[in-house]
């Protein structure tokens, strides 16, 4: 939504609503009944050219899951950006403010004027919640383009064939290096057309070549669907997604760090690369790829073999994003969605474990999203950087917790209620019998 360049949310707008409600305090007065003013109100913005909509429904949203809960219908939504609710009353409940602050957090509009005409002095009431401190906006975007990233990347030979366009991926690393040198490898990405999901491999000779870590600090991958993995014959592969799209050139993916271990002619390539554009169809696409041909020396003229500079990195990773979301095409499971970053070294690992009663789960990798059996009450999630630093989080989903609290105390009331059957039914046998052993006895 625009904003003024003074910062005031919708300036022109909101003062042609006070005029309008001015304006019809000074003609009516303050005694009469609210669809009096109503009607005015209607009347006078008609004469000022602003339009408007009574009563139109709108959706009103859980913060949690992100689903329609009901509706509400204001009494007037004003160029489809500002709420307004009239009222005619001698004394303002606080209550009644405060349910427009409650529509705002809870709907995709962010201003909202409350006014009642009855008071002595004319009521006006600004109101204003926007929606980037709403929890819902916040996850429902970011949780859309996981969703749509893992889609594109699990299922994407869906969406049709391989399409040859301007889109290339490539190395820049130098050509020559000495024995003993450490030195980094940048995959690098140049296209014209804007890309939002990336599954990659690259294969180097590790007899040759030993792999020291990576740094993702300056990705254009900023969902990492899974982080890069190293597997044994020399082969590195990750995939992952770019919330905003990326089109342009030098667009860094990864930056591999490398030692040289053995002289030799060697080469690195791409594998497998496969990338999907962000054109709503999460299109598959081919990049043309260009290896990489190194040459390692015993010692290279005029260079001292030093080890790479190392950045002294004492900053912990930021957890940007972390939630148990629904997931949208199985009911039977849910998602642990997450987005991370480190702007020094780099993210190196991600891991989490959970709780479905009272222990925590063993640590194990997490993917993104990564699938969680519904009963999962609790994460524990824990972000490593290339330099050992350790970011850690807890979350709870305290409907599961509910649930098998739930689960617990019917449990019990069921051993119970079998327990004191049993009991009552032993108690009443042991009853009959000391009756029928005193009959026999006279």
């Amino acid at each position: 939504m625009e904003r003024s360049t003074t910062k005031i949310l919708y300036k022109e707008l909101s003062y042609e609503i006070q005029g309008a409600a001015i304006e019809v305090r000074k003609n009516f007065g303050p005694g009469h009944k609210e669809n009096i003013y109503q009607n005015a109100f209607a009347e006078e913005l008609t004469s000022r050219n602003i339009s408007f909509e009574r009563e139109k429904s709108i959706q009103i949203r859980s913060p949690k899951t992100g689903k329609v809960v009901g509706y509400y219908k204001p009494d007037f939504v004003i160029d489809g950006k500002i709420l307004v609710e009239l009222k005619a009353l001698e004394k303002t409940p606080r209550l009644s403010i405060d349910q427009l602050y409650d529509y705002l957090r809870n709907s995709d509009y962010e201003l909202g004027y409350f006014i009642n005409f009855s008071t002595p002095k004319l009521l006006m009431r600004r109101i204003i919640f926007t929606n980037d401190r709403k929890f819902l906006n916040r996850t429902a975007k970011t949780f859309a383009a996981l969703s749509f990233i893992f889609v594109v990347l699990g299922v994407g030979a869906f969406f049709g064939r391989a399409r040859a366009i301007s889109i290339k991926t490539y190395f820049n690393a130098p050509e020559e290096v000495a024995i003993g040198q450490e030195f980094p490898v940048k995959l690098l990405v140049d296209s014209d057309q804007p890309l939002n999901a990336y599954s990659i491999g690259v294969v180097y000779p590790k007899e040759n070549l030993e792999l020291l870590g990576f740094n993702n600090s300056r990705s254009i991958i900023d969902v990492w669907q899974k982080q890069p993995l190293v597997f044994e014959g020399g082969a590195v592969k990750f995939s992952g997604g770019s919330i905003a799209p990326f089109s342009g050139e030098k667009g860094e993916l990864l930056t591999i760090n490398l030692k040289a271990i053995k002289t030799g002619e060697v080469t690195l390539r791409f594998e497998n690369a496969t990338f999907y554009l962000a054109n709503g169809k999460g299109t598959k696409v081919i990049p043309a790829t260009k290896e990489l041909n190194l040459s390692i020396e015993q010692f290279v003229a005029g260079r001292r073999v030093v080890a790479a500079p190392q950045e002294f990195d004492i900053t912990a990773p930021e957890i940007k994003f972390l939630s148990i979301m629904p997931d949208p095409f199985n009911n039977n499971q849910k998602f642990l969605s997450f987005s991370v970053y480190d702007a020094d070294s780099g993210t190196k690992n991600v891991q989490f474990r959970s709780r479905e009663w009272l222990f925590w789960s063993e640590w194990q990798n997490a993917v993104n999203p990564t699938a969680l059996k519904n009963n999962v009450w609790a994460i524990n999630f824990k972000v490593i950087d290339s330099s050992g630093n350790v970011s850690e989080k807890v979350i709870y989903d305290w409907s599961a917790f509910w649930m098998q609290i739930a689960f617990v105390a019917g449990a019990l009331a069921a051993i119970v209620f079998v327990s004191i059957f049993l009991r009552r039914r032993l108690w009443t046998r042991k009853i009959q019998e000391k009756i029928k052993s005193d009959t026999i006895n006279t």
